[in-house]
């Protein structure tokens, strides 16, 4: 059942009026009235749409559950078009329910991440300014105190809850503004970055399009909720074209090698699969480990899957390799982040090279800037032309990215250029008519499975530690996370011990638990230049 925790009396909103049918939902008055990601999935009916821990749940389910949720978000406030709606809800059908309730009331789905701490939720929620929170009962104690700085509803919803099938209203989409995620911080707090319905819509249609999704696809899903990645590519593509989703609450290897072999009970066979090269990473030493006498049976069941994806960070070639020989698909990998959504991508069909995000998009347009701010490459989704053969430099890109930075005006003019090119902050160069990323243009940005993490930041929560007189963190090759985050410590008290766990313990009070130093070392002095700068290129040679 779902509970609405108000302060408001009942209003409603003066818009569209719907009809729902137990058996299918009637014509909306004004079908442009429904965000473009829900014009088909609503009107698909008792197709299951999401498997999770609590069940199956079918498009028809979900729609009406969101039709209630947003009436009883309208109850609670009186105008929500164009107001940020929060939501914090475990890796199931509310977190579906939620994202459809805020549009269906006109309002931009803000999702937060159920495991950052309580101090990176509240700076979401004051940079935010929610009307709405909406969250679920294993959440709520937590979430009520965090709240009610804001003066935003907190609502509580189940998986459960009781749909009331009666006429009320949808609101419109407030100019066209859908969605906002925010980034990892990694050059100071974190932004948030608005997405629109018609750039979302773009991106979806465009991955449909190019990564051939099918109706009939089930994707496996493991990955966050509150990046681009797990919300945009895993969630929205193939609900927008009523594919099934059986998402898990959190990554478990052994519960997806399940899923592959097909011994899960009343689930579907997986047909699509996306992860962090981390994951893929954790697989295959999880199959060593355990599966090592089924690696027929596992390429067999693999071979049948259509689809397998890798991003947010680098794929280690060995990896590659050993994921291709052990299950016969050569990942495919692709370029994106939170800005500018799927920009680069390997073929479906054809060749796929190693430690390449292939071409743009279609729609997609880019271009690298090299030393002398000269073009070196530009392309399309029909090739690339290299000006400066073998150069690297900035990677810039144009298309149906994100709109603006919330509230942070600044931020915005200073990540495009001039002419209106999104500057990536990665460094990339051209092989085999396809772009290679280099790394990350400053040495500040820690890429650490799939998350890029700002290393100033924790710097900065280190030094607040009481025997911590200097700190530089920096990232160290690793084959499973890409990067660890690790941290070169000069103590203000050498006599006084700091271990690797002292330093974990300080961090998760105020730090996502990607960000945690898993990598510690203590020096008597931290090496640096003549200008008193630490050159964080070569500190690596300390570990």
């Amino acid at each position: 059942m779902l509970r609405c925790y108000s302060r408001w009396s009942r209003r409603q909103m003066t818009s569209y009026t719907t009809a729902f049918s137990s058996k299918r939902f009637r014509h909306f008055q004004a079908n442009s009235i429904l965000p473009p990601l829900l014009q088909k999935c609503f009107y698909i009916g008792d197709k299951v749409a999401i498997v999770d821990e609590n069940g199956a749940h079918t498009y028809e389910e979900l729609a009406s559950k969101s039709l209630e949720l947003s009436k009883q978000m309208t109850i609670a406030s009186k105008n929500l078009e164009g107001e940020r709606i929060a939501f914090l809800t475990p890796n199931d059908s509310t977190y579906v329910v939620s994202n459809w309730a805020a549009w269906l009331t006109g309002g931009i789905s803000v999702p937060l991440c159920k495991t950052h701490p309580a101090k990176e939720l509240a700076y979401v929620l004051e940079n935010a300014r929610p009307k709405i929170v909406v969250t679920t009962p294993a959440h709520f104690d937590m979430m009520e105190e965090l709240v009610k700085p804001t003066g935003a509803e907190l609502l509580n919803i189940t998986t459960d809850m009781e749909c009331v099938h009666s006429d009320f209203n949808v609101g419109n989409p407030f100019r066209d503004r859908a969605l906002i995620i925010y980034t990892s911080g990694t050059t100071g707090p974190p932004k948030g970055v608005l997405w629109s319905h018609s750039a979302l819509k773009s991106q979806v249609d465009t991955m449909v399009q190019a990564w051939k999704w099918q109706s009939d696809d089930t994707l496996l899903h493991v990955l966050p909720l509150h990046h681009v990645h797990g919300v945009v590519n895993a969630l929205f593509c193939p609900l927008s074209i009523g594919a099934t989703v059986v998402m898990m609450n959190k990554f478990s290897a052994d519960q997806v090698w399940n899923h592959f072999l097909g011994k899960v009970e009343s689930c579907p066979d997986v047909s699509v699969f996306m992860a962090v090269p981390t994951i893929y990473a954790k697989l295959l030493e999880y199959q060593e480990n355990n599966l090592s006498e089924m690696s027929s049976v596992i390429r067999e069941r693999c071979g049948k899957m259509r689809l397998m994806v890798s991003g947010s960070s680098a794929l280690p070639s060995p990896i590659f390799q050993k994921w291709e020989e052990l299950t016969s698909h050569a990942l495919l990998e692709r370029y994106g982040m939170t800005e500018i959504g799927m920009a680069l991508t390997n073929p479906y069909h054809g060749k796929r090279h190693r430690g390449s995000v292939g071409k743009p998009f279609p729609g997609v347009s880019s271009k690298i800037i090299n030393a002398k701010n000269q073009t070196a490459s530009s392309g399309d989704s029909a090739g690339i032309t290299e000006h400066f053969p073998g150069e690297q430099g900035e990677l810039l890109i144009k298309g149906p990215i994100f709109d603006e930075y919330w509230d942070n005006e600044r931020a915005t003019t200073n990540s495009f250029t001039e002419d209106g090119w999104f500057k990536t902050g990665d460094t990339a160069t051209v092989e085999n008519d396809s772009y290679r990323i280099v790394g990350r243009t400053s040495v500040d940005i820690i890429q650490s499975g799939g998350y890029k993490i700002g290393a100033l930041k924790i710097e900065q929560y280190l030094l607040e530690h009481d025997n911590i007189s200097e700190v530089a963190v920096l990232g160290v090759p690793d084959s499973v996370w890409g990067e660890r985050v690790a941290a070169v410590v000069r103590l203000k008290n050498p006599a006084k011990p700091l271990s690797l766990d002292d330093v974990k313990a300080h961090c998760e009070l105020g730090m996502p638990r990607y960000s945690v130093p898993t990598v510690l070392k203590i020096v008597d002095e931290i090496p640096k230049n003549a200008m008193g700068k630490v050159n964080k290129r070569t500190l690596v040679s300390v570990f």
